[in-house]
């Protein structure tokens, strides 16, 4: 039987249509308004995740998983503690526009994103820095094949916020993509 890409489920009573043309991996959910981090949970946008990196442990490294983030997902970090994509062949893609955006904000100097692992894609969030100097808010540990496409690094609107190193690629972080 010849597999086509487009994959259907029913939820709600209504036939959702997801086209698997880019990856056949397992794909998860995360909102943080109505999401929990526990078995059971992040499999439709119905009953989803409530923080990426919960998400990012369910993963399989280097089968293809897609992490979905909800408009207005919204995720805090006051230290070294946001979230680690140390799963490789990983994606994690924002849904929304504008200010609905999923948004990391930064609210400590040494509050961090890490990239961990390689061949990580992530798509169409924010940054935020909530603070004076951030010190380096997003980090490619040396890890190669690292993609960033229509993410945001912003200031947060207040004068004195800032980011000192808004994306650091530390040595060995070969082959990044950085795009709009």
């Amino acid at each position: 039987m010849a597999k086509t890409e487009l994959f259907a489920q029913w939820m709600r009573g209504n036939l959702n249509v997801t086209d698997e043309g880019f990856s056949t991996g397992a794909r998860f959910w995360v909102h943080s308004g109505t999401g929990t981090d526990a078995t059971g949970y992040g499999s439709s946008p119905e009953a989803p995740f409530a923080t990426v990196d919960y998400a990012i442990g369910q993963c399989t490294a280097s089968k293809g998983d897609v992490i979905y983030v909800m408009p207005g997902h919204a995720e805090t970090y006051t230290a070294t503690n946001g979230f680690d994509a140390d799963v490789a062949g990983i994606r994690i893609q924002g849904l929304g526009w504008g200010d609905a955006r999923p948004t990391f904000t930064f609210d400590h100097a040494n509050a961090q994103v890490n990239i961990g692992a390689n061949g990580v894609w992530i798509e169409n969030v924010r940054f935020v820095a909530d603070i004076t100097a951030v010190v380096a808010a997003v980090q490619v540990e040396g890890k190669t094949d690292a993609i960033f496409r229509n993410c945001e690094w912003y200031w947060g609107g207040t004068t004195g916020d800032d980011m000192l190193i808004a994306l650091e690629l530390e040595a060995g972080s070969h082959r990044a993509i950085i795009e709009n």
